[in-house]
């Protein structure tokens, strides 16, 4: 038959004496506690943390505002030129004769997928924060160094590292590893820098597209937005007049070789078609992207928003300062057993359970106590 353990009455001292119960015991004890009391009673105990921590992310929120450098936020929507119209027709001409034309056969066939395809218009966002791009704009002193004002020395005109807290800590880690930061900025750091400061939505899913720009000035926002799409446009305008060039160039040389007739009659309309829509580009009209809103920003600095990072800063240290309590609930240990109810010291009523698993005892936790009394 079982051993039964009686359960001892409680202390002097209002405390409870130790629990002889089996070591296998103790340690499934240990390992079914109450979470949720253990929370409870940390909670009842630590309740001005999440205070605490909401009241030091206000703070921390309200220093960063004050020196992190306000900016202002520039956009401009752009879309393709148009096939058809002249409200957004851009400087283009067919090429490659009509179907009905002496040229009819002569449009040039590609194979592949149906996605190969890439139009005027997805090069050109593409242009826009492209390494070539940013070559040119490297050409512009003043709009180069606007973009890197931590590194340009304008007492003495020329670039040098940053000073700051960051640019140091930065070169100290480089340093460590044997490797430089770079001090004088070249077309493929700056495109990196667009790539990462410009951002280029689809409006609605559809061909309108805006292009997004923060900086600190605002007549340098504005001037960085107008100067990526003038030049991404100028790039490829370029390069469809040496394409056109080419293809003239390539007719003139056919025609001298050829002899028959009818060739020459289709070359020559190529050759027309082609030299059209090479005087087409001279026209000032926009070639990929039609500029449907000029770069625009509001009067004032809007970014970040003061307001948004107020209201979330409170809510976000709460959090943190539950998961503190949680945390603290979790290295703290059981939860405190409950009081007895005959008082501190009173006698208690002899409890027996099974002990089936010899004579071994020792010393618990209260813990271990309170998960066999439950």
């Amino acid at each position: 038959m079982d051993e039964m353990t009686p359960w001892p009455a409680a202390s002097p001292g209002g405390g409870r004496a130790d629990v002889p119960v089996r070591g296998e015991d103790a340690g499934e004890a240990f390992w079914s506690g109450d979470s949720w009391a253990r929370f409870t009673q940390q909670w009842r105990r630590r309740w001005w943390v999440p205070l605490a921590t909401s009241a030091l992310a206000l703070l921390l929120a309200v220093t960063v505002l004050r020196l992190w450098p306000a900016q202002y936020t520039a956009t401009l929507l752009v879309a393709p030129t148009a096939r058809a119209g002249l409200a957004a027709m851009g400087a283009r001409a067919p090429v490659g004769g009509t179907p009905e034309g002496p040229a009819a056969g002569t449009r040039p066939v590609e194979f592949g997928r149906a996605d190969e395809g890439l139009s005027d218009f997805a090069r050109f966002l593409h242009l826009a924060v492209s390494t070539p791009v940013a070559a040119d704009l490297l050409a512009e002193t003043a709009l180069a160094t606007a973009l890197f004002p931590g590194r340009w020395d304008a007492q003495n005109g020329v670039w040098t590292h940053p000073t700051d807290v960051a640019g140091r800590f930065r070169r100290f880690v480089l340093a460590l590893v044997g490797r430089e930061d770079w001090r004088v900025p070249d077309s493929v750091i700056l495109g990196r820098h667009l790539r990462r400061a410009v951002t280029v939505d689809a409006i609605g899913g559809g061909p309108v597209h805006r292009l997004t720009f923060r900086h600190p000035d605002r007549a340098t926002a504005l001037l960085v937005l107008d100067r990526l799409t003038r030049t991404a446009d100028a790039h490829l305008r370029r390069e469809a007049a040496r394409r056109a060039e080419a293809t003239i160039a390539h007719i003139d040389a056919l025609l001298r070789a050829k002899q028959d007739e009818y060739q020459r009659n289709a070359l020559t309309n190529l050759r027309i078609e082609v030299a059209l829509s090479r005087a087409m580009l001279d026209a000032d009209l926009p070639f990929a992207a039609d500029l449907l809103e000029p770069p625009s920003a509001p009067a004032q600095p809007d970014w970040p928003d003061p307001l948004m990072v107020l209201a979330l800063a409170p809510g976000l240290g709460g959090v943190a300062g539950v998961f503190i309590v949680a945390v603290l609930a979790g290295f703290r240990g059981p939860a405190a057993p409950p009081q007895d109810p005959a008082g501190a010291g009173g006698p208690r009523t002899p409890m027996a359970r099974p002990n089936s698993g010899g004579p071994k005892e020792g010393r618990i936790s209260l813990f271990a106590w309170e998960n066999a009394t439950g």
